[in-house]
């Protein structure tokens, strides 16, 4: 079994950690400026490993972006044309019922018409 108390005896890590901590509290600067740097190492490693785009995908990607563009630029355009088609289909519908109203009256009228013709 295993007897050692992790209270009463510090760790590698606790000293190390307690040594950074010191360290930051004594110069703030330095760490941030060591934090900074190893973010912009850590950045550039990356895009080192990052493989090149093939010429394939780079026009692919070149299209989508004008896709997505023309399409942001279009939307206002389209949403009005929609709005306009959308008032000018109530209208057409409207005008034929008003127009087979109309027609309705103008039959009745001449039903009318013949019935007094032919009744005489």
């Amino acid at each position: 079994m295993n007897n050692h108390d992790n209270t009463s005896s510090p760790t590698s890590q606790t000293l190390c950690a307690g040594g950074m901590e010191e360290c930051v509290r004594r110069n703030p600067g330095g760490a941030i400026m060591m934090a900074v740097g190893a973010g912009l190492g850590l950045a550039l490693l990356i895009k080192a490993l990052r493989p090149e785009p093939t010429p394939r995908h780079a026009l692919a990607q070149l299209i989508e972006d004008i896709e997505s563009r023309i399409r942001d630029e279009a939307e206002p355009a389209a949403r009005s044309a929609r709005k306009l088609f959308s008032e000018g289909a109530d209208a057409l519908s409207d005008g034929l019922h008003t127009g087979e109203a109309r027609v309705e009256g103008v039959i009745r009228d001449a039903r009318k018409r013949l019935r007094k013709l032919f009744s005489r």
